[in-house]
């Protein structure tokens, strides 16, 4: 090869590495605060309907809340993670779940203390510690590295997340279905033991849309996200499974 030709591919090849290498950091992937409104649906023979309300803020210390509200006929719930976004990462803080029902009551915590090499689940009066681990999440927060990886391109998804006593793997894939409508991405969540569970989300927006799972065939429950406000505008078109009761996949 002429040495005028390589001296130019080599030019070409260094200003390639400099504009990799000084890609704008905005690329990145970064919470939002967000607002939804949610209605869901609970098969027990006759459907339970429940409202309520998800929002994602940052609180004065910088660390954020993702937190979840629900009401029916005599049901309350909330759902709350804690954590900090560091680098393109994660660091859950603490995570608090509570249920009041009919024959039904439960309490949840999870607490992440790597200064005492300790992550504490509780379930109701039951405590269970285990050895302090960085790759471990709650069973809420992590829905957002689940949104990162999508902003990557990565199709699939496998997190350890404190799961009542135990980490559990919890694994999700990307797939195309012939009954998803336009702007949806489908993720599978793969629990064979639990039933058949996808959530949706918005390709444009990047909100959750629909979350639904279902157990031989039949819809156990779903939750539908009405509208959503993020960044400053109002989205209340999202896209949704059609008929979850008849059209199970």
């Amino acid at each position: 090869m002429p040495s005028t030709m390589r001296q130019t591919l080599t030019r070409i090849s260094h200003l390639l590495l400099l504009w990799v290498l000084f890609l704008p950091p905005a690329l990145a992937f970064e919470p939002e605060p967000f607002e939804l409104e949610l209605e869901g649906f609970f098969y027990r023979g006759l459907p339970v309907k429940v409202t309520g309300t998800q929002t994602l803020t940052q609180r004065s210390d910088g660390s954020w809340r993702l937190l979840l509200e629900a009401r029916g006929p005599f049901i309350r719930m909330e759902e709350r993670s804690d954590f900090r976004w560091e680098g393109d990462t994660l660091v859950p803080l603490g995570y608090r779940y509570s249920l009041r029902a009919p024959f039904e009551r439960e309490e949840r915590r999870v607490r992440f203390q790597p200064n005492q090499n300790r992550i504490r689940a509780e379930v109701n009066d039951r405590r269970t510690d285990h050895e302090f681990d960085p790759d471990w999440y709650d069973p809420l927060s992590y829905t957002l590295l689940l949104l990162r990886d999508l902003e990557r391109g990565d199709s699939v998804s496998e997190f350890m997340v404190v799961d009542r006593h135990d980490a559990r793997q919890y694994r999700f894939a990307q797939i195309d279905h012939e009954l998803a409508p336009s702007r949806a991405i489908v993720m599978s969540q793969e629990e064979p033991d639990r039933g058949d569970i996808f959530i949706i989300l918005d390709e444009e927006s990047r909100l959750p849309a629909h979350l639904l799972r279902w157990r031989r065939g039949s819809i156990d429950y779903q939750i539908r996200t009405l509208s959503g406000h993020i960044n400053g505008r109002t989205w209340d078109d999202l896209p949704h499974w059609p008929n979850p009761r008849r059209n199970a996949p």
